[in-house]
């Protein structure tokens, strides 16, 4: 599983919908391995925790429509975006896309964030969420040295 960016793209036969739709948002703390389902749904994260995550199905895409994912801190500034081109038309979608929390830029800001998800350029869905707890110093730190080198791991600071 990568830390860095935990990105679940799985694709599902449905029945086509007219027109492009998104499903309500869930966001969590975990999600299960292979599946498009969230296992540590939550409404706040912490500081230190590695990452926050958002999922949610598209529907009825079309050639050419493209989804996007934006986090916005609590300055109301897009930090981070992800967008999602080529969708395959007629069929269900699932997204699970992470924000790096402890150890990263989001880490060191808590306050009231949002997710949101924008399709043909409007915002289709957006939810809010906590980051909480004391602000994470960004750090990179060894993880183990040895005779192929130093291993390194981007960590939070004890």
């Amino acid at each position: 599983m990568d830390v860095v960016r935990k990105l679940l793209l799985m694709v599902s036969l449905a029945a086509g919908v007219q027109g492009i739709e998104i499903s309500p948002l869930e966001t969590g703390r975990a999600a299960a391995e292979g599946a498009c389902r969230l296992t540590g749904r939550a409404a706040s994260v912490d500081a230190r925790d590695a990452q926050f995550l958002v999922k949610f199905t598209v529907r009825g895409a079309a050639p050419g429509d493209t989804v996007r994912v934006e986090w916005v801190d609590p300055a109301g500034q897009a930090v981070e975006r992800a967008e999602y081109a080529n969708l395959p038309a007629g069929r269900a979608v699932c997204v699970i896309h992470a924000l790096q929390v402890g150890g990263f830029a989001p880490g060191t800001r808590p306050g009231r964030w949002r997710v949101r998800v924008i399709a043909g350029g409007q915002v289709a869905r957006e939810s809010g969420f906590d980051i909480v707890g004391r602000p994470s110093p960004l750090s990179v730190r060894v993880a183990e040295a040895g005779p192929g080198g130093l291993v390194w791991r981007a960590g939070v600071e004890q």
